[in-house]
């Protein structure tokens, strides 16, 4: 079972990582009308300037409170309406800076996930945060809770002496950052409360140096070995007219950008413009959709990206565009010098919808500021490498493809997360005489599970236990064979500066006489993995990888609860499907977690 696993694909001209800036979101699109900071300074570092006061003035005028402080507990929500996930943060406040004297602040952000109803939403521009994050929050107060100011402008993850900004996509020190702020609060008229003893509280906090951001990718992705993904258009705006282009030529602007995606040789995926809607809002409704709506301009966001997957599969089950028409788009090719070229904005967007995020060469159209009365319709190496990370094509011969024919907008479906974002398990091949295999060796058990549930229990080649299984009731179909197979192996680990746990092992099933090599449960199994002791393990951040075979990388196998004793050497983790695992000490940064795959040099 010792089988050679193919690396995920890495471009000959560049190194390939897989990126996210602290975001389990994509990210959105903001128009810039002068040179931003990251444009004129793409070191780790950037001191105050001009710009960054801009930033930070703008940031107090929209705040009702500064706080620094940690992210701590965390809960995901339907919202009243049933159209949108929500999750709140708590906050606990280690100093005030302007406002507050609270303890804690709950802070509201759009987007999450529901593990128990098997549904994911993931929304472009908005902060990530992430429990034991240390932030420097600019917060507006919403009745009992806070929203972030200006999206991912106003959360400053602070590391060490330094603070970073997704939109930014720079670091500065942290007290450059409070020197800002005084100087915006005191020109607006309200008082700065920073302590004092500022620096003192930092060291008692006993913050991690600074470092470089862990970057990696954890299976967002579209179905399929070679996805096409159907859309449609409302083409209506406000800002057509005869001297931006009429609804026609902003529609061919939307499918152009989209063409320009489905071109990559290098990439196995179409977006296959499929007619228009005349829906004005965007909502999980089956049907990915691109529109137009009044947002306001006060946050600067020109176009943002909603998408919804299924757990614990992550794979996208719907996507949708907005574009802001607050904003003057121009789709005649040449916009003027107040104007955003609408092609490069869908071009920008639905890179998005592949999963890329955004990119700090602002050369590339995953940048995340465009500039007035620019026009960017052309991919960059980097785009390119990032989306041919993802859906690759073994051949290099993907595109181009011919444009769609249009069809009707179809009757919207009715959508039901739980049972269709989960794949099936694949159709069982027989295996010879349509038995179960003969009687298990050292390194092979077969037990049997039914629908009844219960308890089963796998040694090692040593005797001892090394994997449990607590099978809730209901969650196998019938009866079915578990197939357990050690495997000795080791691994590389999957994650910077991780290390092998020692165990690694294959569960398979096998129902009516077929072999099911990715078996799904009906609801969450309890794994519980003993390890052997290992000197230099982490045993607080051991976890449980699965192999995704998709996208040939491991991922994590949790889709629920993870419950860790080193007293005992074991690790519980709730699995969804069956396959090859590993366990790994898992050593990453905070704001870990990962979606935007994005190419650096």
């Amino acid at each position: 079972m010792n089988r050679m696993r193919q690396s995920f694909p890495v471009s000959t001209a560049s190194v390939i990582c897989l990126i996210v800036f602290l975001a389990i979101l994509t990210g959105g699109f903001f128009y810039s009308p002068r040179t931003t900071l990251a444009q004129t300074n793409t070191t780790q570092t950037a001191p105050v300037n001009a710009t960054l006061q801009s930033n930070i003035d703008t940031l107090i005028h929209a705040s009702d409170v500064v706080v620094r402080g940690r992210v701590e507990e965390q809960r995901s929500f339907w919202d009243a309406d049933h159209a949108a996930i929500l999750t709140d943060s708590q906050i606990r406040v280690l100093y005030d800076v302007i406002g507050s004297s609270s303890q804690t602040l709950t802070v509201r952000t759009l987007g999450g996930e529901l593990p128990d109803e098997y549904i994911g939403m993931g929304v472009s521009h908005v902060p990530a945060l992430y429990p034991g994050e240390d932030v420097a929050f600019y917060l507006q107060q919403e009745g009992d809770h806070f929203t972030v100011s200006q999206g991912e402008a106003g959360k400053f993850t602070v590391r060490g002496q330094d603070a970073f900004n997704a939109r930014l996509m720079a670091s500065v020190p942290l007290s450059d950052l409070f020197d800002a702020t005084t100087v915006a609060a005191t020109d607006q008229g309200r008082a700065a409360t920073l302590p004092e003893d500022w620096r003192g509280q930092e060291a008692q906090a006993q913050l991690a140096p600074a470092a470089a951001m862990i970057y990696s990718y954890d299976g967002v992705h579209w179905p399929g070995d070679n996805p096409a993904v159907s859309f449609y258009v409302n083409p209506v705006s406000t800002q057509s007219g005869p001297d931006d282009g009429d609804q026609a030529d902003f529609l061919n602007a939307i499918r152009a950008a989209a063409q320009t995606w489905t071109d990559v040789s290098s990439a196995a995926f179409t977006l296959a413009y499929a007619g228009t809607t005349t829906h004005q809002d965007v909502g999980l409704n089956g049907v990915n959709e691109v529109i137009f709506t009044d947002q306001g301009a006060e946050d600067g966001i020109v176009g943002r990206a909603r998408y919804w997957y299924g757990l614990p599969s992550k794979e996208l089950v719907e996507a949708d565009i907005w574009f802001n028409d607050a904003f003057d788009f121009d789709a005649t090719g040449s916009p003027g010098p107040s104007e955003i070229d609408l092609q490069s904005v869908a071009l920008h967007e639905f890179g998005h919808w592949l999963v890329l995020g955004h990119d700090d060469d602002p050369a590339a159209i995953m940048h995340y500021a465009m500039t007035a009365g620019v026009v960017k319709r052309a991919l960059h190496q980097n785009d390119i490498d990032g989306v041919s990370a993802i859906y690759p094509c073994p051949d290099n011969t993907c595109g181009p493809t011919p444009s769609p024919t249009n069809t009707p907008l179809p009757p919207t479906p009715t959508f039901t997360p739980i049972a269709t974002s989960t794949p099936a398990p694949p159709t069982p091949t027989n295996t010879p005489g349509g038995t179960i295999p003969p009687t298990p060796t050292d390194s092979i058990q077969v037990e049997e599970a039914s629908s009844q549930g219960g308890t089963i229990a796998y040694n090692d080649a040593s005797g001892e236990t090394a994997l449990t299984l607590d099978i809730p009731p209901g969650a196998v179909e019938g009866t079915i064979f578990l197939i357990y197979t050690e495997i000795d192996a080791p691994l590389q680990p999957p994650v910077p500066d991780g290390q092998f746990a020692g165990r690694r092992f294959e569960v398979q099933a096998i129902q009516n006489g077929g072999l099911i090599e990715h078996y799904v449960f009906a609801t969450p199994v309890i794994f519980t993995v003993a390890y052997p002791e290992q000197a230099g393990l982490n045993e607080e951040s051991l976890t449980l990888f699965s192999f995704d075979e998709t996208l040939q990388q491991w991922t994590s196998a949790a889709c629920g609860d993870v419950r860790r004793d080193p007293t005992n050497n074991e690790i519980s983790v709730a699995v969804c499907h069956l396959g090859e695992f590993a366990l790994f000490d898992h050593q990453v940064q905070v704001g870990g977690r990962v979606l935007l795959p994005v190419v650096r040099r």
